[in-house]
C-alpha cells in the first residue's frame, strides 16, 4: 500500500483520497459500533449511485468496504479483550459493544482476521 493518509490514519494508493472516499470513511466512523453498519447502510447515507464505489474504496485502501470495517470493529475488540479490569465482560457483549448484532457473526470475523477465536485470544493476551 502507499502513503499513510493524515487525516483518517489509514494507508491510501494515492496523496489525497477524493471526496467519495472521504465521505465514507467519515460514515464508517461516526457509525463503527452501530449494529446498523453495513455496506448498504453506507452507500445509502452518502447517497451513492452505481456500482464501481466498492472497487474504488479497494482500490483507494486496500480492502473493500465491509473486510475494513471488521478490521476496525476487531481491532475494538482487542483492546476490550486484552483489558484485564473487563474480565466480565462476556464476548457477546463484547461483540455487541463493537457492532456487531450477534456473537456468531462477530466470532467468525475475529477467527478469519486474527486466526482464533476471541475467547482463545483473550485468554493467550492478557495485559498485566
Amino acid at each position: 500500500m502507499g502513503k499513510k493518509d493524515q487525516k483518517f490514519g489509514v494507508k491510501s494508493n494515492k496523496k489525497q483520497l477524493p471526496g467519495i472516499i472521504e465521505g465514507m470513511l467519515l460514515c464508517i466512523y461516526r457509525h463503527l459500533f452501530n449494529h446498523q453498519l453495513t455496506v448498504a447502510f453506507v452507500k445509502k447515507e452518502c447517497d451513492i449511485n452505481g456500482n464501481n464505489w466498492a472497487g474504488k474504496f479497494k482500490f483507494y485502501l486496500g480492502v473493500p468496504p465491509k473486510k475494513f470495517i471488521n478490521l476496525l470493529r476487531v481491532k475494538a475488540s482487542v483492546k476490550l479483550l486484552d483489558d484485564n479490569s473487563l474480565d466480565g465482560l462476556t464476548i457477546q457483549r463484547i461483540a455487541m459493544h463493537v457492532g456487531y448484532r450477534n456473537s456468531s457473526t462477530f466470532v467468525k470475523a475475529f477467527k478469519r482476521i486474527k486466526g482464533v477465536p476471541p475467547g482463545k485470544w483473550r485468554s493467550e493476551n492478557k495485559i498485566s
